[in-house]
């Protein structure tokens, strides 16, 4: 079985999807490039056998679409980095797993309320949640991060758990 790591830049109109391995892929859209990721991904990995999704890496660089993955991508790790309309990520959590083993998510300018929330989240075995300002604030309330079951937690890279 092939293990491989894809590395997905995700703008507005165009997407860049690296395996890591052999393939690299632009794909391009004069209005919207979520429905070919989302077409690429679901026809390359949902069904294959001899391939195992070992971590799937986005930046997210969208502002106007908001991005789209097939639901239950096969994958246990995920790093998620948002330089862009922050509550795309929550489009995004909709389609991982919950349970995954690594969850690691990025912000911009936005605080982590509405994210803390979700089941991926709160479910994930090892959660990493950072401002790409420390300064910001993130929004959490102790009972939200009660709430976590992570094993590991870091909140702007200070582990507390």
């Amino acid at each position: 079985m092939e293990t491989i790591s894809l590395k997905i830049m995700y703008s507005d109109l165009i997407a860049t999807i690296e395996d890591g391995v052999d393939e690299k892929i632009t794909l391009k859209d004069e209005s919207n490039v979520s429905n070919q990721v989302y077409n690429y991904l679901s026809k390359r990995f949902l069904n294959e056998q001899d391939v195992w999704l070992e971590e799937i890496s986005i930046l997210l660089l969208s502002y106007h679409n908001p991005p789209q993955l097939p639901p239950n991508l096969p994958c246990t790790n995920w790093a998620i980095k948002c330089e862009s309309y922050t509550p795309y990520v929550l489009d995004l959590l909709n389609s991982i797993p919950p349970n995954c083993e690594k969850l690691e998510i990025e912000i911009d300018n936005w605080s982590f309320k509405e994210i803390a929330d979700t089941e991926q989240v709160r479910t994930a075995e090892e959660l990493s949640l950072k401002t790409s300002d420390p300064r910001m604030e993130m929004g959490l309330s102790e009972e939200q991060i009660q709430t976590f079951e992570a094993v590991k937690l870091y909140l702007n890279e200070e582990k507390l758990r």
